[in-house]
C-alpha cells in the first residue's frame, strides 16, 4: 500500500504557502484597516468588513479544500479590491496605482495555482472591475502589461514549484526506500505502522505484522559471495512482494531481516505456511496490534513477532542448510 503519494498528503511546500498566505492577508487586512483609521475615511470600511468576511469564510473552506479555497478568495478580492480603491476619497489620483498594487497578490496567487488559466482569469477579473478605475488609455496600457508580467511571474514560480516538489518527492522516496531490494526500508515501516493502524481502528479490522529472517545468508555468502547472497535477498524480497495483496506493506528492516503488515488476515499461521512453501529457507514470526495484551504501540508489536521469530528461527535451522532455495532459475541477476 502507497501512502506516501502526493495525492493522499500535501508536500511541506504546499503546507508553508497555505499558512504564509492566510497570513499575508491578516497582515493586508489590518493594513487597510489602519490606513483607515488613521485617514478617518468611513466610506471604505463597508469594503474592509467585506474582505475581512470573506477571508473568515474561506479560511473556514481552506480546512477541507487547502488550494481551491486560496484560488477562490484571491481571485474573490479583485473586486473588493476594487471597491475599497472607488470607496477611498483621500487617494484621488494615486487610485489607480493602489488598485495596481492590491491585485498584484491575487494575480499571482492564482496563476502560481492555475497556471495560464488562473492568470487569464484574474487578469480578466482586474481588467473588468478596475476599468473605471484606469480611467487613461496610458494607464490601462500600464495596468495590462503589468498584470501580465505578473501572471508570468507567478506561472514560473509554479513551475519552479513543481520542479523542486518533484525533487523533494524523490528524496523522500530514496530515504523510505531499501536500495537493494526496492521495499519500504524500517522507516518506512514504522511511519507506514501508524497509518496501518489509524486504519485498522476506523475500519474495526486486525493488523498484523509478521517479521521475516533469510536463513543461513552467513553461509551463503562464504560459500558462493555476496553477490550470490544478495541475489538471494532479492529473491526472498520478490517472493514476500508477490504473496502480499495489494493492501499489504512488505519492508527489508535488516541484513537479512524483513518485515510485512497486513490488514484483516484471518490466519497469519496459514499465509506464513504458504509463503514457506515457496521459499522454504525462511523463518517468520507474527504479533496483532491490539489482542492478547499486547497493545497497539509499535515497539511492543514488534518485539512480540520478534520472540516469535526467534522461536521459529531456532526449530527451523535444524530443517534447513540454508541453500535449499537456490537455483540459477530462481535467483535475480
Amino acid at each position: 500500500m502507497d501512502f506516501h503519494s502526493a495525492a493522499e498528503s500535501r508536500t511541506l511546500m504546499e503546507r508553508c504557502w497555505g499558512r504564509a498566505y492566510w497570513w499575508i492577508m491578516i497582515v493586508v487586512l489590518g493594513a487597510a484597516s489602519a490606513a483607515l483609521l488613521l485617514s478617518k475615511d468611513t466610506a471604505a470600511w463597508p469594503a474592509v468588513l467585506a474582505f475581512g468576511a470573506w477571508t473568515l469564510v474561506t479560511f473556514l473552506a481552506a480546512r477541507r479544500w487547502p488550494r481551491p479555497a486560496r484560488v477562490v478568495h484571491a481571485l474573490g478580492t479583485i473586486p473588493l479590491s476594487a471597491l475599497y480603491v472607488t470607496a477611498s476619497s483621500n487617494l484621488g489620483p494615486a487610485s489607480s496605482h493602489m488598485y495596481l498594487l492590491l491585485t498584484f497578490f491575487p494575480i499571482y496567487t492564482a496563476s502560481a495555482a492555475l497556471g495560464p488559466a488562473g492568470a487569464v482569469a484574474g487578469i480578466g477579473l482586474a481588467w473588468i472591475f478596475g476599468d473605471h478605475i484606469l480611467d487613461a488609455s496610458e494607464t490601462q496600457l500600464v495596468g495590462l502589461l503589468f498584470w501580465v508580467v505578473v501572471g508570468f511571474i507567478g506561472h514560473a514560480a509554479r513551475h519552479f514549484a513543481q520542479i523542486i516538489d518533484r525533487q523533494y518527492q524523490k528524496i523522500t522516496a530514496l530515504s523510505l526506500t531499501d536500495p537493494l531490494t526496492g521495499l519500504g526500508n524500517r522507516r518506512a515501516l514504522e511511519e507506514d505502522y501508524a497509518r496501518f493502524l489509524a486504519l485498522a481502528k476506523r475500519q474495526n479490522l486486525p493488523l498484523t505484522l509478521i517479521l521475516w529472517d533469510l536463513n543461513g545468508l552467513k553461509a551463503i555468502n562464504d560459500r558462493f559471495g555476496h553477490a550470490v547472497g544478495d541475489a538471494y535477498l532479492k529473491h526472498l524480497a520478490r517472493t514476500l512482494r508477490e504473496s502480499a495483496r495489494q493492501s499489504d506493506g512488505v519492508y527489508r528492516v535488516g541484513g537479512d531481516e524483513f518485515a510485512s503488515l497486513h490488514l484483516g488476515l484471518k490466519s497469519p499461521e496459514l499465509y506464513i505456511e504458504r509463503v514457506k512453501k515457496r521459499f522454504p529457507d525462511v523463518a517468520a514470526g507474527w504479533a496483532v496490534a491490539g489482542t492478547n495484551g499486547e497493545g497497539s504501540d509499535f515497539l511492543r508489536v514488534f518485539e512480540t513477532a520478534d520472540l516469535r521469530l526467534y522461536q521459529d528461527k531456532r526449530s527451523s535451522q535444524d530443517r534447513s542448510n540454508g541453500f535449499a532455495g537456490i537455483s540459477a532459475g530462481n535467483l535475480d541477476a
